[in-house]
């Protein structure tokens, strides 16, 4: 009868020292994606980026996913000029991505054709100017993930800081690209304006004019290079200045110096951000089922270590404002900063991003020889109208 006690004890104590166990979290169910818990969410992200490039991207999504084992990432490489159509396609069809990763004007596309949802991921340490241009009405339908900005370079060893652009055109310049993302805030500092203040547009406008014709006749008095190796005639000393991209910097072989545009034209002029690659979530695939964990990938990415990494591949800057520290060491990363910090701010209209192709092609034309920079800007202005009243 004792010996029966006893065990009958043992068991009682063994019960209640296995409840102590599951109340205290020892015993509690394994998470999704771990044995014996739920299957993973399966993500699918199109993107972009070059082999190279997405091979880097691979590596960072691998991290990520080892510390949320709920989610599976799957990646799929799309070339851009066939992006928009082939995500209408695959949403048709009941398929396509739940996240993409491309360039800025390719979003707009995809927000015109309807194949985004209002972005999920918080997007509080993004540059103003480069966050307004995926807002529309009062939601953000992408967020920037690489950014960049055109900076001016000039040679330390042979070359004063410009303090005006009577300096650099002194110096004779060189220029990676003739168009508004490269010159925007050289040609918004001389007054060009896309708009009139009744909002209409502007592109032959006396200022965009002449801004034309003093940079083709600053071409012509070779005093501006455009080539095809505008790095190679900055480092062998053909030019003194180069306007180009602060991602692109470490093209640079030699020593340098670098300040926004803005700073040699007296705090007058904006860059346009045309180079941001965004992140955005697809309409079709924002559900109750995946909205979690595509908010919990997107978040992920846009850590700053995961930016620094892939902008470091991509040529390009990262978006998020945390990798540019007040105290920042590094003159160039305080010249991306002020530049990325006061750009222009331009909304998500597409009707504006097309007034800046259409300039950005009279542009070509003028510099092309095939029409004069009023004629060039007169044809511009023609098509804004058929466009913008369409």
């Amino acid at each position: 009868m004792g010996r029966k006690t006893s065990n009958l004890r043992k068991s009682i104590g063994l019960g209640a020292l296995m409840a102590v166990l599951l109340l205290s979290g020892c015993g509690k169910a394994p998470r999704q994606g771990e044995p014996g818990g739920e299957a993973p969410t399966v993500i699918t992200i199109w993107h972009t980026l070059t082999t190279p490039e997405a091979a880097v991207l691979e590596e960072q999504l691998q991290q990520i996913t080892a510390n949320h084992p709920e989610i599976i990432v799957k990646t799929r490489q799309v070339r851009e000029e066939d992006f928009a159509a082939r995500a209408y396609q695959a949403e048709a069809g009941g398929a396509g991505p739940a996240i993409f990763l491309a360039p800025a004007a390719i979003l707009r596309q995809l927000y015109a054709q309807g194949s985004l949802a209002a972005v999920l991921a918080a997007g509080e340490d993004v540059f103003t100017a480069d966050g307004a241009q995926f807002q529309y009405g009062d939601k953000a339908y992408a967020l920037p993930w690489l950014t960049d900005v055109p900076l001016i370079f000039y040679r330390n060893e042979t070359a004063l800081p410009p303090l005006s652009l009577e300096d650099i055109l002194n110096g004779r310049i060189a220029l990676a690209a003739f168009d508004t993302a490269t010159l925007g805030a050289w040609w918004q500092g001389r007054g060009g304006r896309l708009l009139t203040a009744a909002a209409e547009p502007s592109l032959n406008a006396a200022e965009n004019v002449d801004f034309l014709q003093s940079m083709t006749l600053a071409r012509e008095n070779r005093r501006i290079v455009i080539g095809s190796d505008p790095v190679g005639a900055f480092l062998s000393g053909e030019v003194s200045y180069i306007i180009m991209r602060a991602g692109q910097a470490e093209q640079i072989s030699i020593p340098y110096a670098a300040a926004a545009l803005s700073d040699v034209m007296g705090g007058q002029g904006q860059a346009v951000l045309a180079y941001t690659v965004g992140m955005a979530n697809a309409a079709a695939r924002t559900n109750a089922d995946q909205a979690e964990a595509i908010r919990t990938l997107e978040e992920a990415l846009l850590e700053p270590e995961v930016e620094a990494v892939m902008a470091k591949v991509c040529e390009r800057t990262p978006a998020n404002t945390k990798c540019y520290p007040s105290l920042s060491p590094s003159a160039l990363e305080r010249a991306t900063a002020r530049a990325l910090a006061n750009a222009w701010v331009l909304p998500g209209n597409p009707k504006l991003w097309e007034l800046i192709a259409l300039q950005d092609q009279a542009w070509a034309d003028a510099f092309a020889e095939k029409a004069s920079p009023r004629d060039a800007l007169d044809q511009a202005q023609a098509q804004a109208w058929r466009s913008w009243n369409q």
